[in-house]
């Protein structure tokens, strides 16, 4: 969960000035249907997951983040919540890790506290560690501190990792460009619109499907060449069309091929996308999740 969380995260990029500030909520609904069975294009879920919330200041630094899952997911997959605080530098000052037993009331079971004395080091923190008795029968011993510690850390990209490593200076067309992460060393010359043209604008998300079904095959073979250009486990980039309407994004390791299909407004951000996952030589599709991303702008 959690790693799907940061690839959701790491993939939501946003071209908005921070003249505003910006919130954002997102819920996953899981689907997991195959493509050979009945109703692989209805996309709706009764399931649903609050995944993620973020929230920034004035000058676009996150002051908050969340990572914590809706009462009916708090029953499925575990009572586990965390929350980031930060300072005017954008550096983690405080954690709370909270849980308990499913589907009670949440309880604080770690805090953490970071002090960042060291003017020579900016990222450098002394860290304090708080442990609750969070095994006691009552609410108020689960609140007493039962353990402490002192560390020193750097808390440089601790919580934020996440956000970084994709670039746009890449390869541009007029049907859009092609985003590849910093470190990308395969040969760009094999990156064309004809690899991924059968899908390309696609509006309707079941249309996108049937031409993914009927192309997936095609798709496949061409991606693998990609794959192979470079012995590595693992090769992800994206395809955002131009006008910022549609972006389409592919993972691709020696035995799965994951595709996301996300749908963005007006500011580059991903408002809806869908996540699929099959066989590299295209065999055995799956509709997996998808998931709607809330987003406010406000002065």
């Amino acid at each position: 969960m959690k790693a799907e969380i940061l690839i959701l995260l790491t993939f939501g990029i946003s071209s908005l000035l921070f003249g505003q500030i910006k919130s954002e909520r997102q819920v996953e609904y899981w689907l997991h249907k195959e493509v050979e069975k009945r109703g692989f294009h209805k996309n709706n879920s009764k399931d649903s997951c609050v995944i993620f919330w973020e929230k920034y200041n004035r000058n676009g630094k996150v002051t908050k983040e969340y990572d914590f899952p809706s009462d009916r997911c708090w029953k499925i997959n575990g009572p586990w919540e965390h929350h980031y605080y930060y300072d005017e530098k954008d550096r983690i000052i405080e954690h709370r890790f909270y849980g308990g037993k499913e589907g009670n009331e949440r309880t604080l079971m770690k805090n953490f506290f970071y002090s960042y004395p060291y003017a020579n080091e900016p990222n450098r923190a002394n860290e304090f560690y708080f442990i609750y008795d969070y095994r006691a029968k009552t609410r108020i011993e689960e609140e007493q501190i039962d353990t402490f510690y002192l560390d020193t850390v750097n808390t440089k990209g601790m919580f934020d990792f996440f956000r970084t490593g994709w670039k746009y200076d890449t390869i541009k067309y007029d049907e859009g460009y092609f985003i590849f992460k910093e470190d990308f060393e395969r040969n760009k010359e094999l990156f064309t619109p004809d690899l991924i043209e059968p899908i390309l604008s696609k509006s309707d998300i079941k249309d996108f499907e049937i031409e993914l079904i009927n192309n997936l095959h095609q798709i496949c073979n061409k991606l693998t060449e990609v794959y192979e250009a470079k012995e590595s486990y693992f090769c992800e980039f994206e395809f955002r069309e131009e006008g910022n309407q549609r972006s389409i994004k592919f993972q691709i390791s020696k035995y799965f091929l994951d595709i996301q299909y996300k749908l963005l407004n007006l500011n580059g951000d991903c408002r809806l996308s869908f996540f699929y996952r099959c066989d590299r030589n295209g065999s055995d599709l799956e509709k997996l999740s998808f998931v709607k991303s809330y987003i406010e702008y406000y002065q």
